[in-house]
């Protein structure tokens, strides 16, 4: 197989469940993942990080083949040591990143390439206009103001969602300010274009998706990958019963 068909095939899956307004069963769940769920106070939390964990492990037992209870999850904080830091899988080498907002979960898996997803709620975007430049570039913010201002919210979602993607898959969370990274499209339908050159913890490489989502959202992936990418999008529907995450 040629080197351009071997990194034709390199493939990020991205699931997405809605979450239940019924309680979940809890019996996939680590011990660790149960302390961190009977720290959080409000009902649609607790439900989101049941949901996000039993999505998370819903993908991975399809990949490992093997029943979901029993995926390795190590969610060690680098910094602290404490279970609440980005997910990882011993003993493989497969990627992954967890994104909530309102009632939909997103988890993106990839096989040995740093992965980021991000989904928001739109309407939290409405009272963003007068802080835009906390989020865009000054490229971008141009871009926006070519717009109608009815279209400036929508805007600076969509652009909010990819580069929280890209920080994610780089591991730096909001160390780097989001308006130090710009995304550009040449004409639609075109490749997005990153430019994150004044921060060398972003490698180059980045390829970027916007994920299709339900009327409302806005979501986006990113990975660190120098070759094409295949996306592939599934729907668990809502997770609503351990059973249905074996």
């Amino acid at each position: 197989m040629s080197d351009d068909r071997a990194m034709a095939s390199t493939l990020v899956e991205v699931w997405t469940s809605v979450v239940p307004h019924r309680q979940q069963a809890w019996e996939a769940l680590s011990a660790s993942e149960l302390a961190r769920l009977q720290a959080l106070r409000l009902p649609m939390d607790r439900q989101r990080f049941v949901t996000g964990c039993l999505l998370l492990r819903t993908a991975l037992s399809r990949k490992l083949e093997m029943p979901a209870a029993v995926v390795p999850i190590d969610r060690t904080c680098p910094d602290c040591g404490g279970q609440h830091g980005k997910p990882t899988i011993p003993g493989t080498s497969l990627e992954v990143s967890i994104s909530h907002s309102g009632i939909i979960v997103m988890v993106g898996v990839s096989e040995g390439l740093p992965v980021g997803v991000d989904i928001e709620q739109t309407i939290r975007f409405r009272e963003m206009t007068k802080h835009a430049n906390r989020v865009l570039s000054d490229r971008e913010q141009a871009v926006m103001n070519r717009k109608a201002a009815r279209a400036h919210p929508a805007f600076i979602a969509r652009n909010w969602v990819r580069k929280e993607a890209i920080t994610k898959a780089a591991g730096v969370g909001l160390r780097i300010p989001l308006n130090h990274i710009t995304v550009t499209r040449a004409h639609l339908g075109s490749r997005l274009e990153v430019d994150c050159a004044r921060h060398s913890a972003i490698p180059r490489g980045i390829a970027l998706r916007d994920i299709r989502s339900p009327r409302g959202y806005v979501a986006s992936l990113a990975v660190f990958t120098g070759g094409p990418l295949r996306v592939r999008v599934l729907s668990a529907a809502t997770v609503r019963r351990w059973g249905e995450a074996r």
